[in-house]
């Protein structure tokens, strides 16, 4: 093997397993597999072997992806109230939600005589409260609608959780009511006694001597539970780029190796003790991981850190590139669905990036220990924005410009946050009550809580309403690569000249499409009909939800929409329509919208009385009472639109109808429909 591979051999191999993972959930992945089986044994028998291993990569790689990608629902299980019962995956605990994952293992339309789905269904169960009382490995009981995810959206830049779906192997969801679901049997083993012990660390830190919003904020820190610090708070910490800081990571990881190192450094006085100093590392980093629930930069970091000591133990060298490239192979073998968690990928770019630049931006000389250490708080910070604020930009469409002062406060804060809070763990564990250590705590918690909250009061913190494409993100990460490649190699022409060239292909391939002067989209929810419609900045909704429920639902619609009305510039959000309303081209009357020279008429459950306009579109939704065909008569539509909402049987005889009349139908479950006006 000649060099550089030789000095990273892993590198390559997970490049390949991981475009292996994109193709097989991709594409036809058996085909792929194929291809690239053949061509690893040509490259083999050719002695070109190691490339041969870099597609043999490529090739489970496919095989893992096809294999992970999600079955399609069983059809009689999507859009019918039915009793589910199955095995819950994993419970993520808000402030005023609660999302479930679960393994649907039976369902039943009366609760009793239940029968097992005929394919693999996993669904994502939303309450509008928190359920604290479910964890993972219980049995629940749940009623409630189920609908199709991957669905895809119905706005631009509308929020996709199907794209959530699938790192947890998702392919259904559901709105249920905290009265709907219980749980029919408590965990038991492994799962049961790691919940137990997660329980155990949160109540410990939640009764140490410190004020309540430092034990929320070492609950985050320590055991990845955000879910009771201040929205503010969150806020605060993501336009100075301190997100992360809330969220695991190698830095957490790193700082819990540390500590644990610290407290068995004894241990080195011992024949051999070096070594079980390892040990115990490895040990608590892995437990840590076990505790915390397997976060894809928590395994990233326990893999190299397992790497290392274990190479230390063996009397042999490591590669920071290797180490990271095998902590991919791990966690990609293990879930290959990881590949599409933006945790994931900012985790190793970010890492990649400072492995990269961090040292060699670094202008002072490192036997100026404690100089260089300094200026490295700089050029770490640096570096891994240069990494991740790509995807950054891509993910949140936005990117914090002051980032660097507050990053580097915290980065010297932080560990000393986590050491006192496990100390004082410790101490209380045995019955000791540690209050000065606790008002230290609560002083250099408040002291970085009041220096981010200063740099977020700042005007422009954050450069907001970036939308790249996809295409844009992937030419410029290639330029990126390019660039990194040639700066490592000491070839700065190339590096800029490739850079350039690159950064050219990607703005063209990033040309963005006009914004039309008003719009309108018929969305597809399953308990009502609503429509969005836009004019310049004015966003409004009509809904034939209850009065009582437009508010709650216009609430949601601005979450699930924020995208896509800060690119088009709606900056008074989303204005629920109670009436009749003239907005620009759009125009209500009774159960007739006009929309520039198109008609649409609503037949609704409000539908007062027979509707005899004739009409462009006849949108039918869930409550109509009258007689269908003298609607049709009378309206003589064009188009029939049939709305989400409609029931099976209603939604299958309209469609018999209109076929037996020759009126083409839209089924609004299945396609999008939307109005462009210029």
């Amino acid at each position: 093997m000649k060099a550089p591979y030789s000095y990273i051999p892993a590198v390559p191999v997970a490049i390949g397993f991981g475009g292996g993972i994109l193709c097989g959930m991709g594409w036809s992945g058996m085909w792929c597999a194929a291809i690239f089986a053949i061509a690893a044994i040509t490259l083999f028998v050719t002695r070109r072997r190691y490339f041969s291993f870099v597609l043999a990569a490529a090739a489970l790689g496919t095989v893992s992806g096809n294999a992970a990608k999600p079955d399609v629902p069983e059809s009689s299980l999507i859009g019918e109230k039915l009793y589910f019962t199955g095995e819950v995956r994993q419970a993520y605990h808000y402030q005023n939600s609660c999302r479930i994952i679960a393994d649907i293992s039976a369902y039943s339309s009366t609760g009793k005589g239940f029968r097992r789905p005929s394919s693999d269904t996993r669904v994502s169960i939303l309450t509008p409260v928190d359920i604290d009382s479910i964890d993972a490995g219980d049995v629940i009981l749940f009623y409630g609608r189920l609908s199709a995810s991957g669905d895809g959206v119905d706005l631009p830049y509308e929020t996709d959780y199907s794209a959530f779906d699938i790192v947890d192997g998702v392919n259904a969801r559901a709105r249920i009511q905290p009265d709907h679901i219980s749980v029919t049997e408590r965990s038991h083993g492994i799962k049961a006694f790691l919940t137990q012990l997660r329980h155990a660390a949160e109540d410990l830190i939640y009764s140490l001597p410190v004020n309540s919003e430092t034990a929320w904020f070492l609950s985050a820190v320590m055991l990845g539970d955000d879910s009771m610090l201040g929205d503010d708070i969150k806020e605060s910490f993501r336009a100075t780029g301190l997100a992360h800081i809330l969220a695991l990571s190698g830095m957490h990881t790193g700082i819990i190796a540390l500590l644990v190192s610290a407290i068995f450094s004894l241990l080195k006085l011992l024949k051999r003790g070096a070594r079980y100093r390892h040990l115990a590392v490895i040990a608590a980093v892995w437990l840590f991981v076990a505790v915390t629930g397997g976060a894809a930069s928590v395994v990233r970091a326990a893999t190299v850190i397992t790497i290392m000591l274990a190479a230390r133990m063996l009397q042999r060298d490591t590669s920071a590139y290797n180490s990271l490239a095998i902590a991919a192979l791990v966690i990609l073998s293990v879930a290959p669905r990881q590949i599409y968690s933006p945790g994931f990928q900012l985790s190793f770019a970010a890492v990649a990036s400072i492995l990269v630049f961090a040292r060699r931006l670094n202008p002072v000389n490192e036997r100026r220990h404690i100089i260089h250490s300094a200026a490295s708080l700089f050029t770490v910070s640096v570096s891994a924005v240069i990494g991740t604020a790509l995807l950054t930009a891509f993910y949140f469409h936005r990117l914090p410009l002051l980032f660097l002062f507050p990053n580097i406060i915290m980065a010297a804060l932080l560990p000393v946050i986590i050491g006192i809070g496990a100390i004082m763990a410790l101490l209380t564990a045995i019955g000791l009550t540690p209050n000065f250590p606790g008002h230290v705590c609560d002083a250099i918690y408040d002291s970085g809580l009041w220096v981010t909250e200063r740099f977020a009061a700042f005007d422009n913190v954050e450069a907001d309403g970036i939308f790249l494409t996809a295409v844009f993100v992937i030419c410029a990460y290639i330029a990126l690569c390019g660039a990194a490649f040639a700066f490592v190699r000491r070839r700065h022409l190339t590096a800029a000249m490739l850079t350039a060239a690159i950064a050219v292909c990607a703005a063209s391939c990033s040309a963005t499409r006009d914004i039309p002067a008003a719009e309108l989209y018929v969305t597809r929810h399953y308990l009502h009909t609503e429509i969005i419609l836009r004019h310049g900045d004015n966003c409004l909704m009509l809904s034939t939800s209850k009065p009582e429920d437009t508010e709650q639902i216009r609430r949601r619609a601005e979450v699930r929409y924020a995208d896509f009305l800060a690119h088009r510039r709606c900056r008074g959000g989303i204005n629920a329509v109670n009436g009749d309303f003239n907005n620009g081209p759009f125009r209500l009357i009774g159960d007739r919208l006009v929309a520039g020279k198109h008609s649409i008429t609503l037949a609704s459950g409000k539908s007062p009385k027979p509707i005899t306009a004739k009409t462009d579109y006849l949108l039918m939704c869930r409550g109509y009472r009258h007689d269908f065909r003298q609607l049709l008569s009378a309206t003589q539509p064009d188009t029939v639109l049939l709305s989400a909402d409609l029931p099976k049987g209603r939604l299958k005889s309209y469609t018999g109808v209109c076929d037996s009349l020759g009126i083409p139908v839209r089924d609004i479950g299945r396609e999008r429909f939307s109005i462009m006006l210029e």
